[in-house]
């Protein structure tokens, strides 16, 4: 099991948001092998990420979608 961190980089502002830190994955997450950004929305200052978590499954590997999100404005 492995976790991931996803950060957004804002070149206008010349500064990095850390949306996600790696860390222990929870036991829930089970036996993560891949994690991909399915989709981002933005609504005015907040966004939000969903990431593709693959698991092995019996004829392939099984998606379960996660958010993750956070505030881009000036705080």
């Amino acid at each position: 099991m492995y976790s991931f961190d996803l950060s957004l980089k804002i070149d206008d502002l010349s500064k990095t948001i850390v949306l996600q830190k790696a860390g222990p994955a929870p036991a829930a997450r089970g036996c993560a092998v891949d994690y991909r950004i399915q989709s981002v929305h933005m609504y005015r200052d907040k966004i939000a990420v969903f990431i593709g978590v693959f698991t092995p499954g019996f004829l392939g590997d099984n998606i379960r979608l996660m958010a993750v999100t956070g505030t881009v404005g000036d705080s």
